[in-house]
């Protein structure tokens, strides 16, 4: 385990509401930085839900889709990651 750091990502998992979200984040922006703590935690299908989420919530969250990414290159899922690669191509040629 992650020992004296694993306080901290557990901090970041725990649930919160809506307004004390920062002005500058949006709730797709909170979903992925909770998936990233998970993801540090092992708690590998937490983390694609929460990624999962975000991406439901702001399609275009490319914070999101990396992070999705990260998840299936660690636990090599290449037609998974393959997938999520293609959408991440398709989000930049759109800007």
């Amino acid at each position: 385990m992650l020992g004296a750091e694993a306080g901290h990502y557990n901090a970041c998992v725990a649930p919160v509401s809506p307004p004390s979200w920062p002005h500058f984040l949006t709730p797709a922006h909170s979903l992925v930085f909770r998936a990233l703590a998970l993801l540090h935690l092992e708690r590998r299908a937490e983390a694609e839900a929460a990624y999962r989420l975000a991406i439901a919530a702001q399609p275009s969250a490319l914070l999101a889709w990396q992070g999705l990414e990260k998840l299936y290159a660690q636990t090599r899922q290449a037609q998974l990651r393959a997938e999520v690669l293609r959408q991440q191509m398709d989000l930049l040629k759109e800007r």
